[in-house]
């Protein structure tokens, strides 16, 4: 699905504005760290609730008062878009509707590092990092999952099916076009795939 994801973004944002498994070594001031930290323990003790843009701005806030020392730590991050004409960027961690529960604090420091680390590479507060989740397991009832809510909100944390597909492709039908095609791809090469997974299950 990443892939997938990766080729829609190329075709829709162009290839010059696509970053896929940016691996980076991050230099932040300690305070904008220790800020990220601070969230991440208060939302793992379940102190506060998830609230990005309250988030978002502790942490820009960090980085505007810098302290003098810094720490590096390396980090990869999934998809990196960037919109030249609003000079926004956006990174995106990609998963799907069920996550292990010890992968979603790591993307949420990740995503948080994120909003740092595109501030000081673009000195521009135009920036968002989103949990995106491949397709909704629970439609066509909203997304629900107490592990990714404990940590994203999902007003402004997540962008879930038809939001993240629409936003990689910059069109609202980005979403039924895929899904067609899936249908239109099962429906011709149903031997195909039954033999495929025949094979896997035979396996010893």
């Amino acid at each position: 699905m990443e892939k997938i994801a990766e080729i829609i973004a190329i075709d829709a944002w162009g290839k010059a504005n696509i970053q896929r498994k940016v691996k980076v070594n991050v230099s932040l001031p300690k305070n904008v760290f220790q800020t990220i930290d601070s969230i991440i323990n208060s939302l793992s003790n379940a102190k506060t609730l998830s609230d990005y843009e309250k988030e978002k701005k502790m942490i820009l806030d960090a980085c505007k008062k810098p302290s003098k020392s810094t720490e590096q730590h390396t980090y990869e991050f999934d998809l990196v878009v960037t919109d030249p004409k609003k000079k926004h960027t956006y990174i995106l961690e990609m998963k799907g509707p069920d996550p292990n529960t010890t992968e979603v604090p790591g993307a949420k420091k990740r995503l948080l590092v994120a909003i740092a680390w595109a501030y000081f590479k673009t000195k521009s507060e135009k920036i968002d990092s989103h949990f995106a989740i491949y397709y909704n397991n629970k439609h066509p009832k909203v997304y629900k999952n107490p592990k990714v809510h404990y940590y994203f909100n999902p007003a402004g944390g997540t962008i879930v099916q038809e939001d993240f597909w629409n936003f990689l492709g910059k069109n609202t039908q980005t979403f039924n076009s895929l899904t067609k095609l899936f249908e239109s791809y099962g429906k011709t090469n149903k031997k195909k795939i039954w033999d495929g997974f025949s094979k896997l299950i035979n396996i010893k």
